[in-house]
């Protein structure tokens, strides 16, 4: 009887690690690496299953990256009106000559109330924060598991950019120039 109910829950955890693989193959889409050195193809490598896999994770956990950071957008416009508000103030907050300081209290007040609104905005918004830092060390996890697969196949290499794609795709070389120029 242990035997019937373990080997379903056994068959069951391997469908489920396996599904991301089967979905690739059974879709047919196969997946090379493109070692590039100065935009120029220096290799390109198949993919393998477990490759495959770790890619589409690897996508997969980018994806909800990019999601959770979409509200953080909005927040990074309002912190940016206090911020410059708050640097607006402070230079006049506190006058001084060779034998005064003058302190305006009104405009104290106005600084205390953005810091106020400041810390506000950080509380309103820091579920989002745990969130992405949350997803920020899924993702990191992922991006180690990926690296250390692909690094065997490239590690004789000289290359200076990688692309990932569906195999027989091209390279945008506009893309590769680019990110090329930012290293």
């Amino acid at each position: 009887m242990n035997i019937n109910f373990t080997y379903p829950l056994f068959l069951s955890a391997l469908i489920l690690i396996a599904a991301p693989v089967l979905a690739d193959v059974m879709a047919n889409k196969e997946y090379e690496l493109i070692a590039l050195k100065d935009c120029k193809t220096v290799k390109v490598i198949d993919l393998t299953p477990e490759q495959i896999a770790a890619y589409r994770d690897l996508n997969t956990e980018d994806k909800k990256m990019h999601e959770l950071e979409r509200p953080i957008q909005a927040f990074d416009e309002q912190m940016d009106q206090y911020s410059q508000q708050m640097d607006d103030i402070s230079d006049l907050v506190v006058q001084e000559t060779e034998t005064e300081m003058h302190v305006d209290k009104v405009l104290m007040a106005k600084q205390e109330a953005i810091a106020h609104k400041i810390e506000s905005l950080m509380q309103k918004h820091k579920d989002e924060f745990k969130a992405l830092e949350i997803q920020g060390a899924r993702l990191s996890v992922v991006a180690d598991r990926f690296e250390r697969l692909i690094k065997p196949s490239i590690a004789d290499l000289d290359f200076n950019h990688i692309e990932i794609k569906e195999k027989g795709q091209n390279i945008n070389d506009r893309d590769c120039a680019k990110i090329t120029r930012l290293m």
